[in-house]
């Protein structure tokens, strides 16, 4: 049957009548829709249809279209739109984008752009696919066209944070230099908050300074924030020193939060020392997350005294719940005296011990 669908898949079709259903009827049908493809993708998508159902079917269209994609990737995309399916259109989207952007880019540019927004994931996926084609061949030729073509794209913040995370391999100032020409906004920030960290692991210093000389706004704050963040990684307690630059808001819980985290792998003693100096409030309670998710398992006893330090009474409640049914599924009496001897409202005490409870039952 092998050799028969190439020479002849239309008269291997029509024996495949012959076999029982299952797999092997299965894979039958799968590779003379392949092969007959190459041959006639319109006759071969069409006897898929008449011939197959469920996960069957929708291997069969991949193949043909793997084919199609290829020598006419306008009729494929013809057929596409008529998918009833939407999970095997969403995947037969994205990977003709792929196959076109390969051999004509432009082409397939204006096919997704031309996408209903209805299509929603699989448009953005199907974008980027192309786009990281372009990124890679000609970054210069596609941060221009996307300046120039996509500001009122919906996908807009996507496809220039990626362009940003293409070029700073290639080029780290070109990058930065197009990422700050940007519009004010998340794709900006976004865009320069990839570049600095790319920049960050092979120069902090030089990333920080130049961060600093950003315009003050989100954009910086973000750029400054991520600077921090990867240089923790190398050295938090260079990183720690420096918070005090970034404005309150979300940048410098994002820092905190990751300075704390990366500290207590490296030093959990010194992290916990630092994380102590922090004034209340949400970088602080960004910190101890962090450290309570770091070492909360070897020292639930130390975890639970940081949880109940939280001073956001949601988040609070949130990290003593997890700590203590991790406590009490070590430990259960432990962690019942560790909350009844704690300074907690009835109704925390309360909930808490059910949480032991139910812990304790399911382990």
């Amino acid at each position: 049957m092998a050799t028969l669908s190439q020479q002849d898949p239309s008269q291997a079709a029509g024996l495949l009548t012959n076999l029982p259903l299952g797999d092997q009827r299965n894979s039958t049908l799968e590779q003379i829709a392949s092969n007959w493809a190459q041959q006639d993708p319109a006759a071969a998508l069409a006897w898929v249809g008449n011939n197959s159902t469920g996960k069957t079917y929708d291997l069969a269209v991949q193949n043909v279209l793997a084919q199609m994609d290829k020598s006419d990737p306008s009729d494929a995309a013809t057929f596409i739109a008529q998918m009833p399916d939407a999970n095997t259109r969403d995947g037969a989207i994205t990977q003709l984008a792929s196959a076109w952007a390969q051999n004509d880019l432009s082409g397939a540019l204006a096919w997704v752009q031309a996408l209903p927004a209805s299509e929603g994931q699989a448009r953005s996926d199907a974008l980027r696919n192309v786009m990281r084609t372009w990124d890679d061949n000609d970054p210069t030729a596609a941060s221009s066209y996307i300046m120039q073509n996509f500001q009122n794209d919906p996908n807009f913040n996507v496809v220039a944070e990626q362009m940003a995370g293409h070029w700073v391999y290639a080029d780290p100032q070109a990058a930065l230099s197009w990422a700050e020409a940007l519009p004010p906004g998340q794709a900006q920030a976004d865009s320069l908050a990839t570049v600095f960290s790319n920049i960050t692991v092979f120069n902090p210093q030089s990333a920080w300074d130049q961060a600093q000389q950003l315009p003050a706004g989100e954009s910086q704050s973000k750029a400054m924030g991520t600077v921090l963040s990867t240089w923790s990684t190398q050295d938090p307690s260079a990183a720690a020193a420096l918070l005090g630059n970034l404005p309150a808001g979300l940048a410098l819980d994002n820092a905190t939060a990751a300075v704390a985290a990366n500290w207590a792998q490296q030093n959990p003693t010194a992290a916990s020392e630092w994380v102590n100096t922090l004034s209340p409030g949400s970088a602080r309670d960004g910190a101890v997350v962090s450290l309570i998710g770091a070492e909360g398992k070897n020292n639930p006893s130390a975890a639970f005294n940081w949880a109940a330090s939280i001073s956001d009474s949601t988040t609070q409640q949130n990290q003593l719940n997890n700590v203590v049914q991790q406590w009490a599924q070590k430990d259960s009496a432990a962690a019942t005296a560790a909350v009844d001897a704690a300074n907690l409202t009835g109704q925390q005490r309360t909930d808490l011990l059910k949480a032991i409870q139910k812990a304790t039952i399911a382990k």
